[in-house]
């Protein structure tokens, strides 16, 4: 029994002179842990600027020209640097109800038809070219 007793201090002894205070420099820092999970979402924000209220649709017949140029009024801006947004439609039956997105010029065949915003006088111009003869241009304009 007392070479049990003896193991059992010496076990004792280990152990409280383990737990013992730091003894020394702290060792160096380890690896980052991985990423946590994602936290509860916080509260939504306040609202944003009210966007573009302002719509205009306007419309013109191309001639034997092939251009259709359309003055869009001071209300959509009178400052050249600073052009509203605009998309350009073309229709050969517009009542049919289908309409054709025309954007600016391809870069390899300028004969298509394009649209685009000119300053003129003044005031915003919305153009088209190279429309065949009789078909309708729509210009919608945000501002």
């Amino acid at each position: 029994m007392d070479r049990r007793k003896t193991l059992i201090t010496a076990m004792l002894l280990a152990t409280i002179t383990a737990c013992a205070g730091k003894d020394g420099a702290a060792g160096p820092t380890g690896p980052q842990g991985a990423q946590g999970p994602q936290g509860v979402a916080g509260l939504p924000g306040p609202a944003g600027a009210n966007g573009s209220a302002n719509r205009l649709t306007v419309t013109g017949v191309a001639g034997s020209s092939g251009t259709v140029g359309v003055s869009l009024g001071a209300a959509v801006g009178m400052d050249p640097s600073r052009p509203p947004q605009m998309a350009c439609y073309l229709a050969n039956l517009p009542q049919n109800g289908t309409w054709l997105a025309v954007a600016g010029p391809p870069p390899t065949n300028t004969s298509s038809p394009y649209c685009g915003l000119t300053f003129n006088s003044g005031g915003f111009v919305a153009v088209m070219v190279n429309v065949p003869a009789g078909w309708t241009a729509a210009f919608v304009v945000s501002y």
